[in-house]
């Protein structure tokens, strides 16, 4: 039935004369299942929309407001910067923003200004996998194009997040031939450092569900760094945090226990 509802709902959305009805009384019908259903004017907010339902949504959404997302990105920025969330981290874990992602370069720029140490993902060939390094402020403008055209950092064991964080100097946390190695991986002083990750995708709800572009990376490390990598006693100090624009917000989305839910969500 719900499935049947649904497509009613699209077919009314996109043509309200369906079916011979004439458009006051289909527009009627559309707002009585609207109300029923808790559906949002896009049919969206509701459980029958795909993961990748949203995503073209979204996709269309961003291509039709491309002329504001600069504004928006500014807005959104000064609201990392000046969140608690921000004030408080040693460590940002950030990314080099696409075209259609909230660009955060004033955020990084800000957090050397502050003395914290920042780090870029890094993906790992013919994987759903990757690693974090750290860069310097001069390398901003200098690193170069890798998976899906995603500015990059170079590959290095020394700059590499989870190894600076190392109890054990000599040890590595990281991908080697494809496996986890998690040996000495205690945090120093876990207690008191502070970690915010700053977490693209393509749509999240104010309670912090995430829809990603599909690949899985971000869930993937987060996983692994949380629940694989000896650091249940650092969950106090890391902070999740989606970044979108208005435009991604939705009343709901769908997710799996694979997904990982966001503690804070900046949007404008």
């Amino acid at each position: 039935m719900y499935g049947c509802l649904a497509q009613l709902v699209e077919q009314w959305t996109v043509n309200p004369c369906v079916a011979g009805s004439k458009p006051a009384a289909a527009a009627k019908k559309l707002l009585v299942i609207q109300k029923l259903f808790c559906f949002n004017p896009f049919f969206t907010g509701n459980s029958f929309m795909t993961k990748a339902e949203i995503r073209s949504i979204v996709k269309d959404k961003i291509k039709q407001t491309s002329q504001s997302l600069e504004k928006q990105s500014d807005i959104i920025c000064s609201k990392i910067c000046k969140s608690e969330e921000f004030e408080k981290a040693d460590f940002l874990l950030a990314y080099m923003p696409l075209p259609d992602e909230v660009n955060i370069i004033p955020v990084i720029k800000k957090a050397f200004l502050s003395e914290k140490k920042v780090y870029v993902p890094k993906i790992i060939p013919q994987t759903n996998l990757m690693n974090f390094y750290e860069i310097q402020e001069s390398d901003i403008q200098t690193l170069g194009a890798g998976a899906f055209g995603i500015k990059e950092p170079e590959e290095s064991v020394e700059r590499l997040f989870t190894k600076n964080i190392a109890k054990d100097e000599n040890s590595e946390w990281g991908i080697r031939n494809g496996e986890l190695n998690t040996k000495g991986t205690e945090s120093k002083e876990c207690s008191s450092l502070q970690t915010l990750i700053l977490v693209p995708g393509r749509a999240f709800t104010k309670d912090g569900k995430r829809v990603g572009r599909g690949k899985g990376f971000y869930d993937i490390w987060i996983d692994r760094f949380i629940n694989k990598g000896d650091r249940v006693n650092c969950m106090k100090s890391l902070v999740l945090a989606g970044v979108c624009f208005s435009q991604q917000l939705f009343e709901e989305v769908p997710v799996t226990e694979n997904d990982i839910p966001m503690d804070i969500v900046f949007s404008d």
